[in-house]
């Protein structure tokens, strides 16, 4: 058996990640690893050092959730990621689990916006449609309670966000996911006050600005919204 190099240069591989109760919910698990193609052959790992993908399933980079199981190898001491479909094989040739796979479990949030921004506390899992290469995803992130005040129901509709509400969505969603991800667009939003009365009134208008990842698919942004960067879906461009 080949000894890894550790100071070797990392290259891009991946494995298949199946959710073990929901086979419709898969994905391509990318990674960067110095570890020798010949220590994981046990493992299932497909070599994308050439930087091309293929397929029909959504790859996705350096996600939080899901995540595929790690096994250590029991003599080498090697761990690395196993796809889904190599695991039952991989233990039997000497591998051990050293973390199971990781999908987001349902929970309960609250989606109603504040009443204001002071009173806005925690944060909610929220998700837009992204393009990958393979296919598109849910991808989720914490949006913070205090910006869910700032943009109208019609507004985060209009821009394609959504809540997860059943067992199926949550299990879709990616969240942590460094690549792909969506486009952001942002809006300014005036706010006035006066004090005073009379001819002694004075007016302030202050201008603050929010922003918001949206579905890609959005052409048509609702009023007042501007695109601010684009999103990335090319999996393999991991600079």
């Amino acid at each position: 058996m080949a000894k890894t190099n550790v100071y070797a240069k990392r290259n891009l591989r991946a494995v298949t990640l199946v959710h073990p109760k929901s086979e419709g919910v898969k994905f391509l698990y990318c990674f960067l690893t110095s570890v020798d193609t010949t220590e994981v052959s046990d493992l299932g790992q497909t070599d994308l050092s050439s930087g091309t993908i293929s397929g029909s399933v959504p790859a996705i980079i350096g996600a939080r959730f899901p995540q595929p199981a790690k096994l250590k190898h029991a003599v080498s001491g090697i761990s690395s990621y196993c796809s889904s479909d190599s695991f039952a094989n991989a233990l039997k040739k000497g591998w051990k689990t050293v973390s199971k796979p990781k999908f987001l479990s349902p929970r309960t949030q609250s989606t109603t916006a504040p009443t204001s921004v002071t009173a806005a506390k925690g944060s909610v899992i929220a998700t837009v449609k992204a393009k990958t290469d393979g296919g598109d995803i849910w991808w989720g992130w914490r949006m913070p309670k205090y910006q869910l005040a700032k943009i109208s129901g019609s507004d985060l509709t209009a821009l394609g966000v959504d809540f997860p509400n059943d067992d199926g969505e949550w299990k879709s969603i990616t969240l942590g996911v460094n690549a792909p991800y969506p486009p952001r667009a942002i809006k300014n939003l005036a706010t006035t006050t006066s004090s005073g009365s009379g001819s002694n009134t004075v007016t302030d208008t202050t201008v603050e600005t929010v922003s918001t990842f949206y579905d890609y698919t959005k052409t048509d942004l609702p009023e007042g919204w501007i695109p601010r960067t684009g999103g990335k879906y090319k999996t393999t461009i991991f600079e």
